[in-house]
């Protein structure tokens, strides 16, 4: 059987197979990721990865006391607090969202869970295409409670799955109240990947 598909993780090309499963990878893209996490769930995720007293103290310094402002052709809004998000461009801002989606990454699902920063990636596999799309629905239904819980948004627009292998039926998945489109191709990490 030929290479239906490839991912990286922890430094490793892995390649998915056809064997006699089909794989159902789904690709989740939040909006705003790193300025939309929110301080307060993201203090505590930081307490239940033990880090407290004076560590926790250094971290929540380098998110509060923030502010922002619009300026356009002569014109400045208010100055506003920022109480969300986390600051782009610094070193700190993808581990410390890395840290907030973790339990998400560790949910009880079906699906493998891969994450680089922002990009998301679950992995179903099961040999009947029915059951592959049913453990694919409950997996995107945790999926969205997690979101829901912990105040993130997913991109409808962007969110979509590649199918690998010989699905005898047609899969339809939801996130939410958006319906998710099937893709013959996706670019993750600069690799393309395809059903061919």
């Amino acid at each position: 059987m030929g290479v239906f598909g490839c991912f990286i993780e922890e430094g490793a090309l892995l390649l998915i197979k056809a064997e006699t499963n089909n794989h159902c990878n789904v690709f989740v893209d939040f909006c705003k990721a790193f300025d939309g996490l929110d301080h307060q769930i993201l203090y505590q995720k930081l307490k239940n990865f033990k880090i407290e007293g004076s560590s926790l103290q250094l971290l929540k310094s380098f998110l509060v006391d923030r502010r922002q402002f619009v300026g356009y052709s002569n014109q400045v809004s208010k100055v506003l607090p920022i109480k969300v998000g986390v600051p782009q461009g610094s070193i700190l801002a993808p581990t410390l969202f890395l840290m907030f989606i973790n339990d998400l990454l560790t949910l009880s699902l079906s699906s493998s869970a891969h994450a680089f920063a922002d990009d998301t990636t679950f992995t179903c596999s099961h040999s009947d295409s029915l059951q592959l799309g049913r453990s694919c629905s409950v997996d995107l239904e945790k999926i969205h409670g997690w979101c829901v819980l912990d105040r993130m948004t997913i991109n409808v627009e962007k969110p979509h799955f590649l199918v690998f292998g010989k699905p005898k039926s047609k899969i339809c998945l939801k996130l939410g109240d958006a319906i998710l489109s099937q893709s013959n191709n996706t670019k993750l990490f600069g690799f393309l990947s395809d059903f061919k």
